[in-house]
C-alpha cells in the first residue's frame, strides 16, 4: 500500500478524518505535534517505530515505519543553487541516468498534494524538469522509471532578502558541506554564520564549509549579511539582514534513493 522508505527520505504522515483535537503517538507515547500532517525530514533508522494519530477521540490504525537502505538508481540535482529560493522563483533540476532517460517520469509533492511532471529529455542519459514551489513553503521532487527511482530534492521558500542556502541533498557523514549566504538580487559583502543561534565563525566570507561532517554538525543554521545593491547605484546604502534558519542533518553515507513518501493514517468515524 505504501512505498518502501529509505534513509534520507522525507516522509509525510497525514491524519485523515474529522474532528479536533489532533493527537500523534510514536510507539504509544504522545507527541507535542498537533497538526493534521507530520513531516519527518531526512529519516534514518532512528525514526523507526509505530505511528498513530487521533482525531476527535477516534484513533487511526497503527503504521509501522521501517527505514531501509538503498542506493539511488539515478541522480536528481539543481543545475545551479541549493535548497532555498525566493518566493515566486523556480530552477531547473537535472536528472542523470545510467541507461536511457526516456521512460522516466517525475513527481512533486507540495504540502499534501502531489503532481506528475514530464521531464524534457536532453540526451540519452540526461533530462530536466523546471521546479516551482507555487505558493507552498516547501516542495519535494523526484523521478521514477518502473521500480527504479532517483534521489529526492526538497526545495524551500523564503520571503527574506537574505537566505542561507544549504545543499539540496542530505549531508553525508565524513564529507564536506558548503553553506552559502546569498542575497536576493545582489551579493553579500560580509556574512556571519550561526548554528543553533550561536556564532560559529569569526570569518566574514559568504560561504561556510564543513570539511568533515559529523553528527555534531546537525542543527539549525542561519546567517546575517551586510550588502548593497551596487548594480542599481554605485553609492547605494549598505543594508543588513538575517536569513531564515535551515535544518542540516548529517546521516551515514549509505543513505538512500531519497524518495519522498506520503503515508496516510485514517481515523475511524464514530457514529
Amino acid at each position: 500500500m505504501f512505498p518502501d522508505v529509505f534513509a534520507g527520505d522525507d516522509v509525510t504522515l497525514i491524519c485523515k478524518g474529522r474532528g479536533e483535537p489532533i493527537k500523534w503517538f510514536i510507539n504509544g507515547d504522545p507527541q507535542s505535534h498537533q497538526g493534521s500532517s507530520m513531516l519527518l525530514t531526512v529519516v534514518t533508522s532512528k525514526n523507526n517505530g509505530i505511528y498513530e494519530c487521533e482525531r476527535g477521540g477516534s484513533k487511526s490504525d497503527p503504521y509501522t515505519l521501517i527505514v531501509e537502505e538503498l542506493e539511488p538508481h539515478a541522480q536528481l540535482s539543481p543545475f545551479i543553487g541549493g535548497a532555498v529560493m525566493s518566493k515566486g522563483g523556480g530552477r531547473n533540476l537535472v536528472l542523470y541516468v545510467d541507461d536511457d532517460a526516456y521512460g522516466w517520469k517525475c513527481f512533486v509533492l507540495r504540502g499534501e498534494s502531489g503532481f506528475v511532471i514530464k521531464p524534457d529529455v536532453l540526451n540519452k542519459t540526461t533530462a530536466v524538469i523546471y521546479a516551482e514551489l507555487k505558493e507552498a513553503k516547501r516542495a519535494t521532487f523526484w523521478c521514477e522509471n518502473g521500480t527504479r527511482r532517483s534521489n529526492a530534492v526538497t526545495l524551500k521558500m523564503t520571503e527574506l532578502k537574505v537566505m542561507l542556502d544549504p545543499p539540496a541533498a542530505p549531508a553525508l557523514l565524513g564529507e564536506s558541506v558548503t553553506l552559502s549566504c546569498r542575497v536576493w538580487g545582489g551579493k553579500a559583502e560580509t556574512a556571519m554564520f550561526y548554528k543553533d543561534n550561536k556564532p560559529i565563525t569569526d570569518r566574514t566570507e559568504d560561504t561556510y564549509i564543513i570539511t568533515n561532517a559529523t553528527q555534531a554538525d546537525t542543527g539549525q543554521y542561519r546567517c546575517h549579511a551586510t550588502y548593497r545593491y551596487t548594480h542599481i547605484s554605485a553609492d547605494a546604502a549598505r543594508q543588513e539582514g538575517d536569513s531564515d534558519a535551515q535544518e542540516l542533518k548529517v546521516i551515514g553515507k549509505h543513505y538512500n534513493n531519497g524518495l519522498t513518501s506520503t503515508l496516510h493514517l485514517y481515523t475511524t468515524t464514530t457514529r
